[in-house]
Order: structure tokens, then C-alpha cells, then sequence
């Protein structure tokens, strides 16, 4: 019969504790992200301050770990794009290129 240690069922509390604060975190960070969705669908007026606490979430959740820096990057840019207006939609309208003028010629 294999005896269980001390530092095992210790370590086995600590896990469970973590694991379930991590889940709470994980399911904080999501539950603010749709909600920055559908106000971002319905175009609301406090946008931008639903962004930054969006962001705040979404940092606070990767500096302990849960999820990776580059998760969380990947995720502030697609939400920083329903912010602000797209790049394509913000450039100006192509305008006809004119036909080049030939130069006068020199005379002697």
C-alpha cells in the first residue's frame, strides 16, 4: 500500500484553491468582453470607458498567468478595432490619376 504524504495532500489543496480562483478570474475576463460586445454592437456611448475596463480585465488576467501576454495582445487589438473606426473606412477616397502634361520643348 502506497501512503499519500503530508507535502501531497498539501499540494493537492493548493492546486484546487488555485485552479478555482483561476476560473473565476478566466470567467471575470470573459463575461466583460461580451459585454463590451453587444455595447459595441449596439454602439453605446460609454464605449471607450467599457474598453479600458475591458483592457484592465484582460491585462490583470495575463500578469498572473491565466492566460499568455500574447493572448491577451491578440485579444486588446481585435477589441481596440470595434473602437475605433477601421483603417479602410478612415482612408480617403481614391482619386482618378490625371494624364502627365508633356514638358515644353527647348528652343535654340
Amino acid at each position: 500500500m502506497s501512503r499519500v504524504s503530508k507535502s501531497n495532500v498539501k499540494r493537492i489543496r493548493q492546486n484546487s484553491k488555485r485552479r478555482a480562483e483561476n476560473k473565476t478570474t478566466l470567467s471575470t475576463m470573459k463575461t466583460q468582453i461580451k459585454k463590451f460586445l453587444t455595447a459595441a454592437e449596439e454602439k453605446a456611448d460609454n464605449l471607450s470607458e467599457l474598453y479600458r475596463q475591458t483592457v484592465r480585465v484582460i491585462d490583470k488576467t495575463a500578469s498572473t498567468g491565466i492566460i499568455h501576454k500574447n493572448n491577451a495582445a491578440n485579444k486588446k487589438s481585435k477589441l481596440s478595432k470595434k473602437v475605433t473606426p477601421s483603417a479602410e473606412s478612415a482612408k480617403p477616397a481614391k482619386v482618378a490619376k490625371t494624364a502627365k502634361i508633356p514638358k515644353a520643348e527647348k528652343t535654340a
